[in-house]
């Protein structure tokens, strides 16, 4: 069986489109969290940052390469870290 069967086989397309989503509503409790509290005590913008660009340049691997999944899923990963990040820069520079 070549590994272009096997991926048919176990419907592969679907699975990565799920891991996908999966890892774009991966930091959404993070942002309700910091959304409902106010809260930002312990967070790195640093690491945020450096996840950010890594989601942007896969977003854009994803577009030059016509991956779908990269170009869409890290699309969106990179939008919530976003607002993420905007918001804890807001909290802690306009916060009350």
């Amino acid at each position: 069986m070549t590994r272009e069967e096997f991926a048919e086989k176990i419907r592969w397309p679907f699975i990565i489109w799920a891991f996908g989503f999966v890892n774009v509503g991966a930091m959404l409790p993070q942002l309700i969290q910091i959304i409902q509290t106010q809260k930002t005590d312990g967070l790195s913008l640093p690491m945020f940052a450096t996840y950010f660009v890594t989601q942007v340049a896969f977003a854009f691997d994803g577009y030059f390469k016509r991956n779908t999944v990269f170009m869409v899923c890290l699309g969106l990963s990179a939008l919530v870290n976003a607002a993420t990040m905007s918001l804890v820069v807001y909290l802690r520079h306009f916060g009350i």
